[in-house]
């Protein structure tokens, strides 16, 4: 069932949707109509034909392919079945209070795969959640005020903040989002990137911003197998400034989360 849907402005003037032809962005847009509240939907080239461009002589696989490769949308399989993301729903729409539930898994729930080569900007395969208890084998998460040091190394690359949070809002976006980014947040979240990058360094991995960014895709992709930080055991969900404290930072990545009924 379709359903209405919010249209901002910037759509007009995005430059990476220009360089699809019209008819992709017409789709992209019908698109948003019939994905669930988070923006998931069956990927079903033939029926979004039927559905969205059944006046326009068009091939809707290649047009598909079109919005993939600017990165608007993921195309992923589960199971036997064939799924679509539009990235970034949630920090756009606005679904009705009333609106059911999505049923279609995650592109990064476990078993799920992208159909064709993974954009590493907006997809998070699960089997790579390996690298995070990994991760802390014989280091430990510096706090806020150990960072003073750290912020002297020329060598660590300055901290993304807004990449990191349209990371969390496209895998996360049941949680409650930041609508403010500053102070203690921002020092803790800086704090944790170079300590990542500096973790990678360590174990001679290079220590570049998208090896950082990568390590984040996969940590927000594990906080969501974890039922009582996504709010699913309880009233208590986690946000992104609770994430990157260094105390909740360290539990994270050494599983004390995991299905378990654990206190913030």
């Amino acid at each position: 069932m379709a359903r209405a849907r919010n249209i901002k402005p910037g759509f007009f003037t995005n430059d990476k949707l220009a360089e699809c032809q019209p008819l992709a962005r017409l789709l992209f847009q019908g698109l948003w109509c019939h994905a669930d509240r988070e923006g998931r939907i069956e990927d079903r080239p033939k029926k979004f034909k039927a559905e969205i461009l059944p006046y326009d002589d068009c091939d809707t696989e290649k047009l598909l392919q079109e919005l993939e490769s600017q990165g608007f949308v993921i195309r992923y399989s589960h199971g036997e079945k064939r799924y679509l993301q539009v990235v970034n729903f949630c920090k756009h729409q606005n679904p009705h209070v009333k609106e059911q539930a999505s049923e279609i898994p995650a592109p990064c729930k476990h078993g799920a795969s992208t159909v064709q080569a993974p954009d590493m900007h907006s997809s998070c395969p699960a089997d790579s959640l390996n690298l995070i208890p990994d991760s802390i084998e014989n280091t430990f998460v510096a706090s806020d005020a150990d960072d003073a040091s750290a912020g002297k190394e020329k060598t660590i690359d300055s901290c993304p903040h807004q990449e990191i949070i349209s990371l969390y809002a496209e895998i996360l976006p049941e949680l409650p989002q930041p609508r403010i980014w500053d102070g203690a947040r921002a020092k803790s979240l800086t704090a944790r990137w170079r300590w990542v990058l500096a973790d990678l360094k360590s174990k001679g991995k290079p220590a570049e911003r998208e090896n950082g960014l990568d390590f984040f895709r996969r940590m927000f992709c594990y906080i969501r197998d974890s039922d009582f930080l996504m709010g699913r055991a309880g009233r208590w969900s986690a946000d992104l400034g609770w994430i990157v404290k260094a105390e909740p930072f360290a539990k994270i990545l050494q599983g004390n989360y995991e299905n378990k009924q654990e206190s913030a």
